[in-house]
């Protein structure tokens, strides 16, 4: 077995991806407390490359998962509610960002005006309400083309995965303090639905998915929307 060197373990944040060329091949290196995962045949989305495709993806914050997506993708339609995310995310993007087309939008409330070859959002939906859930994947729906890709990936329900000083919701609540580096604290939505659950509430609204869960902390979703 060989081994790569992609940098010290310490110095890669918590879910925090990085993208490692081996011999070719994108493999992502993600962090959860003490343990680190790789993942292979970055971004193919169900076997589908993205190569040449038009691709939307929705809260993208930072650009941690943008900048993976403009690697392959022929275009990406990034939307954001937060402005000084978007401002992130273009920092981080630099010349890159000209394969972007970034838009201001509340997601709740944006209706697409066309369809995409895949949609895409990453540690998003588990701040979506309750409430809003199925509204939220009928726009995705309505977003992506007949038989385009949807991809997802978000965190199980795991107490080793956040902060030590950070307690997860009770099942049947949504919300949790999150406190930052500086003291500030605020409060968010934080939902962990069952695999089973989302993957009927997806076929409610056109979208085949299926949902899968590794040992500990993740939870993808990878599928395509009905013909």
């Amino acid at each position: 077995m060989s081994w790569i060197d992609a940098g010290p373990a310490a110095g890669l944040a918590e879910q925090t991806p990085l993208a490692v060329d081996l011999d070719g091949q994108a493999v992502l290196v993600v962090r959860c407390g003490a343990d680190l995962y790789a993942v292979d045949d970055l971004c193919t989305h169900d076997g589908e490359p993205l190569e040449g495709a038009e691709v939307l993806e929705l809260a993208p914050g930072t650009g941690i998962w943008t900048e993976q997506l403009i690697a392959r993708a022929a275009h990406v339609t990034a939307i954001d509610a937060a402005p000084e995310m978007v401002s992130e995310n273009r920092r981080r993007l630099g010349a890159r960002a000209k394969q972007v087309t970034f838009v201001l939008a509340d997601l709740f409330t944006w209706t697409p005006a066309r369809t995409y070859d895949v949609v895409v959002f990453c540690f998003w939906l588990s701040h979506v309400p309750a409430d809003r859930l199925d509204g939220f994947l009928a726009t995705i729906a309505r977003a992506v083309r007949p038989g385009g890709s949807v991809f997802f990936i978000d965190g199980r329900r795991e107490p080793t995965s956040t902060a030590a000083d950070h307690v997860l919701p009770v099942p049947g609540e949504e919300v949790m303090v999150r406190r930052l580096d500086d003291g500030r604290a605020y409060r968010i939505v934080k939902n962990y639905w069952p695999a089973d659950e989302l993957e009927r509430r997806c076929a409610a609204v056109g979208l085949e998915v299926r949902v899968l869960e590794t040992p500990t902390y993740f939870q993808l979703g990878l599928g395509r929307r009905s013909s």
